[in-house]
């Protein structure tokens, strides 16, 4: 593949389990992409070695050019002690323009400004995960990995969030991991099934 990620024969291995063998895909830049399958099959594996922060046991990935990756993990790992805007801000040099464009995003979530400015800590669940995916959007980067970031949302806020990202990725790759078809058809994705 020319511009993409490729996966090549991957093979991981956790212990004596094999969470992938002989793995192969071949994703696209500027593709929207939703890795589905049950739990436990692969997709955050998948994830992680995209990120690089483990290594195959056997096989090749290859992501070509110098793309940039940013990530929603399942965790929203996010800082306490610092606002919704703050936290979505993070990603970026900081400029009130950066402030300004993670308050739209957030609000575009639907959290208004005196929920944007509240500490994390005092936010709700899915009010920290919508927080955790303006900060991936406003990232600059190439690749945006979303591992089950709608985990956790009613419909309703899910399909808000769903038209949000759709419409911040134009241009940019997004690979999505999700249990739920409709995610996918919300997002105008490419399934892939692991």
């Amino acid at each position: 593949m020319k511009d993409g990620i490729e996966f090549c024969g991957v093979t991981k291995r956790f212990g004596d389990e094999t969470v992938l063998s002989d793995f192969s895909l071949a994703l696209p830049f500027g593709e929207t992409v939703c890795v589905m399958g049950r739990s436990g099959v692969g997709k955050t594996t998948v994830f992680r070695l995209i990120l690089g922060l483990i290594r195959p046991d056997q096989g090749k990935i290859t992501i070509a050019g110098r793309a940039s990756v940013v990530a929603v993990f399942q965790e929203n790992r996010l800082l306490s002690w610092l606002s919704a805007v703050e936290n979505a801000a993070l990603a970026t040099d900081g400029r009130e323009a950066d402030r300004e464009r993670a308050r739209d995003l957030l609000a575009r979530m639907g959290l208004d400004a005196d929920l944007a400015r509240k500490r994390v800590r005092e936010l709700s669940g899915g009010q920290q995960r919508r927080a955790a995916i303006a900060r991936a959007l406003i990232a600059d980067a190439d690749v945006v990995l979303m591992d089950e970031p709608l985990k956790g949302l009613d419909d309703e806020t899910a399909r808000q969030v769903c038209a949000v990202i759709r419409a911040e990725m134009r241009g940019r790759t997004l690979i999505f991991s999700t249990h739920d078809r409709r995610e996918a058809e919300w997002l105008g994705a490419r399934v892939v099934e692991i």
